[in-house]
């Protein structure tokens, strides 16, 4: 195993002393007139076996550590035996080639001192080296002692000059060494490949041995937090790990390698606390340290009115009292994790308790289950039941922990962007990108044409809307349109119940007619009404940053109108089967279709006509008690119609959408306070829809928001292009 090769090193002694003198003799071969004279005047094909050998230990030089690159080394086009059964790529014709004097500074050595080192390991201690059973090891010890062989032979020739029993000239020496070098270069390179996933888990159980032994040491949690108070040896442990597992993961290190590290030592903690408490002499210091955690955790994150009943709750010294009279109560352990589990309720957000409570009930039942069974090794059931619950309170505890800072950042970047500073980093940065106001002629194209088309329309619409202010926006009765004559009914439309409609709450502002303002507010309404969806490429530059936001008020103004359409037709099916059906009947199926309406596209945007078909017929089954066959004439006739109503020149859809968009206009220019939600809710009742007014305000409430903050920004870009 590669791994091994740094701890054999310390066991060479006589090799590292011969590994020192051959390595000053490729020193000076690598610079020294030898060589270059080798280089220069050597021309055989052997030449070609070099090229190769230089490109192999090039790639070797780069990745100096240990850990290799996880690439295939180059295969050899044509092999030829050798002296130690080694294989040679294929001759290549030569190519003339410009070396500079940048290049030839920054060339890499040709032979790297550490697989020099690797060589002498490997001969020494083959069995702590090698497995003995992967392919190649062979033909890499044979490489390895044919590299000695010729690496000794040379040094001794070079330290003690020629020898009598030598019968080489001291070229063809270099030559065969050279070539012994390339041979087990190659074999060492083509082994290195392959043992890089077994590298990668000997680190990985490294890095979680001295992790276990530092937290053992320094008395770590699981989290990896250290104590308030660390001596200075546990301190000197803490920096050693961290440099020793730094140089063990290396730049190289990829994410996938930290989670393995990562959840090996999460299981490795959690192992070391259930055997603690296994034997007949169990240790509880680390539960007890861990329910201390869960404790100041929850203390640290709760109100100050909470703090007090958290340290009652939780009482550590009763737990280790407890414990240590040799008890294993699990009734008190059992209390603490249920308190716990609750305030980690408490504290999060309202729309996971619900299934939060689930979860927490799901485990407290398992672990109330288990409490008369023993592990399958023994483990007694208070171990395994508090080993559990413990570490789900504190995974529960840690996503606490991030939600909670996450909505710390987002209330301290909310008060910088409404405050002046964000006015100017968000001008600064539209600025950066599309260049000073001066210039808006030229770098905001898509703005220029949105203003040009929205100036003449911005002056008919505010004209239009001055006219609703005059009249009475609260009729005594409406008349609710049907698409056969004779069926008008005048009916009570339930009012909006927003709190801002009885005049308590005063929402967005209104437009007071400043031009700029004006403009802006009617301009992003025409945008979002459009039946076309909108794109990026066709959204003036200024509001492309809140693109995703137009596209949702885009899509709840087409919702208003599928809603209010379809109440309308229910409404002209009942009442054209039966003129006999009252108005309180009607009233009850559309408030129900409404309900049902709001749901399904609450959950699913992108419902089709058969499911708000099903809605409609569910909606109206207890009106006028029909049959199986009038049921499925009902169906049919409300598909048709729906389907056609649906279409935009129908005389229908006209009449609906007209009414959606003064209802959305209304709000947008009158503000979603009290004048606004009344002329939403007068245009909403000319089609029987005055249920929608809220669903109107909160989406007109998102358009004002974005074009005051709009003017705040672009004012100056859009100023100039008036």
């Amino acid at each position: 195993m590669t791994g091994a090769l740094e701890f054999v090193a310390m066991e060479v002694q006589p090799a590292e002393e011969r590994a020192v003198a051959a390595t000053k003799l490729l020193q000076s071969l690598d610079t020294g007139r030898q060589r270059r004279e080798y280089l220069t005047e050597h021309q055989s094909p052997r030449a070609d076996y070099t090229k190769h050998a230089d490109l192999l230990s090039m790639k070797l030089a780069r990745n100096t550590s240990l850990l290799p690159p996880r690439r295939k080394p180059a295969a050899p086009r044509r092999t030829r035996s050798s002296s130690v059964g080694t294989t040679a790529p294929a001759a290549v014709p030569k190519r003339p080639v410009t070396v500079t004097q940048s290049s030839q500074e920054n060339r890499l050595p040709r032979y790297s001192l550490r697989v020099v080192l690797c060589a002498y390991m490997i001969l020494a201690h083959p069995s702590a080296v090698l497995s003995g059973q992967r392919d190649g090891e062979t033909q890499l010890m044979e490489s390895v002692a044919s590299f000695v062989e010729e690496l000794e032979l040379l040094t001794k020739t070079v330290l003690d000059g020629p020898s009598s029993a030598v019968q080489r000239k001291f070229r063809d020496q270099l030559a065969a060494f050279d070539k012994a070098w390339c041979a087990y270069l190659y074999r060492f390179v083509a082994w290195k490949v392959k043992d890089a996933t077994l590298l990668e888990g000997d680190l990985v159980r490294a890095a979680c041995k001295l992790e276990l032994s530092m937290m053992q040491t320094c008395k770590l949690t699981a989290d990896g937090r250290s104590p308030s108070r660390l001596t200075h040896d546990m301190k000197a442990i803490q920096r050693a790990f961290a440099g020793k597992s730094d140089s063990a993961a290396g730049p190289a290190a990829e994410n996938a390698f930290q989670e393995k590290v990562r959840e090996a030592m999460e299981k490795a903690f959690w192992d070391l606390v259930t055997d603690s408490m296994r034997g007949d002499k169990p240790d509880y210091s680390q539960l007890v340290s861990l329910v201390k955690e869960v404790r100041d955790s929850l203390h640290e994150l709760s109100p100050k009115g909470w703090k007090e009943e958290i340290l009652e709750k939780i009482d550590v010294e009763i737990l280790s009292q407890v414990l240590g009279s040799g008890s294993q109560d699990a009734q008190y352990l059992g209390q603490v994790l249920q308190y716990s589990l609750g305030m980690v309720r408490r504290l999060s957000a309202v729309a996971k308790e619900d299934q939060m409570k689930k979860s927490h009930d799901k485990l407290l039942t398992e672990l109330a289950a288990a409490s008369s069974e023993a592990d399958a090794d023994g483990t007694s059931s208070f171990v395994v039941g508090a080993v559990k619950g413990l570490r789900f309170a504190l995974d529960e505890i840690k996503e606490l922990q991030a939600e909670v800072s996450k909505a710390r950042i987002q209330m301290a970047m909310q008060r910088i962007i409404q405050g002046s500073t964000g006015v100017d980093y968000l001008q600064n940065a539209f600025g950066d990108r599309y260049g000073p106001p001066a210039s808006a002629g030229a770098s905001l194209p898509l703005t220029v044409r949105w203003i040009s088309t929205s100036k003449n329309v911005a002056r008919q619409e505010w004209r239009e809307h001055l006219g609703s202010l005059s009249v009475s926006v609260v009729p005594s009765a409406a008349l609710v349109p049907v698409l056969r004559a004779g069926h008008g009914a005048a009916v009570r439309q339930p009012s909006s119940s927003s709190p801002a409609a009885a005049g308590g709450v005063s929402g967005q502002p209104e437009c007071k007619g400043d031009k700029l303002d004006k403009l802006i507010r009617i301009g992003l309404f025409q945008l979002v009404s459009s039946v076309e969806g909108l794109q990026m490429q066709s959204t003036p530059e200024s509001f492309q940053i809140n693109l995703m936001r137009l596209r949702a008020v885009q899509s709840q103004f087409q919702q208003v109108i599928v809603i209010a359409t379809s109440m309308l037709i229910l409404r002209q099916v009942l009442m054209g089967e039966s003129s006999k059906a009252t108005a309180q009947e009607l009233d009850n199926a559309t408030a129900e279709l409404f309900k049902a309406l709001v749901k399904m596209l609450d959950a699913s945007p992108d419902a089709g006509a058969e499911e708000i078909v099903e809605a409609m017929m569910s909606a109206s089954a207890a009106v006028g008690s029909p049959s199986e066959e009038k049921i499925q004439g009902r169906r049919q006739t409300t598909a048709r119609v729906l389907l056609k109503s649906l279409q935009p020149g129908d005389v229908v859809f006209k009449m609906v959408s007209r009414a959606v968009f003064c209802a959305f206009r209304g709000v947008v220019l009158g503000g979603s306070g009290h004048k606004g939600q009344k002329l939403a809710e007068a245009a909403l009742r000319r089609v029987g829809a005055a249920r929608l007014v809220d669903r109107v305000v909160k989406a007109s409430e998102v358009l004002i928001k974005v074009a005051t903050v709009s003017g705040m920004v672009h004012g100056p870009w859009h100023k100039a292009l008036l």
